[in-house]
């Protein structure tokens, strides 16, 4: 198995064992935060756009924003980088997020996307209710 073969492996049992402990902390109610953001950025206002439209449609995400260009500065490959990006902002649930991570990877040209979440601590209940809805498989 390759490098990327077995750390993917590990990523997919990684985001099953996070959905069973999620499922049971919500269960159990112990967990509030059932909505997320999810960050990516993307090297064009093409694949920004395609990315967004293909999440919804696959409803792993209910609503994206892409806005850039951007400047982002990083190190890649031994050296410092800058380049213009497009930022691109999904609304999710807990339960999709690990299918919109697979979603993302899966449709994204760089070797290693920044995929970040953060949860939605507070919000409108009716926004957050739509975002549940329009993220549940149909």
């Amino acid at each position: 198995m390759t490098h990327k073969g077995w750390l993917g492996d590990i990523a997919n049992k990684a985001n099953k064992a996070n959905k069973m402990v999620r499922g049971l902390a919500r269960t159990l109610g112990l967990m509030a935060d059932e909505h997320l953001l999810v960050l990516t950025t993307t090297d064009s206002d093409e694949s920004a756009n395609a990315l967004a439209k293909s999440a919804v449609a696959a409803r792993v995400a209910a609503c994206v924003q892409v806005d850039g260009p951007i400047i982002s500065t990083y190190w890649w490959e031994g050296a410092v980088q800058a380049d213009q990006e497009w930022r691109v902002l999904f609304k999710t649930t807990t339960d999709r997020y690990a299918d919109l991570e697979a979603h993302i990877k899966a449709n994204h040209s760089y070797d290693v996307p920044e995929i970040i979440a953060t949860a939605i601590t507070a919000g409108s209940a009716a926004y957050l209710g739509w975002v549940t809805e329009e993220t549940t498989p149909r």
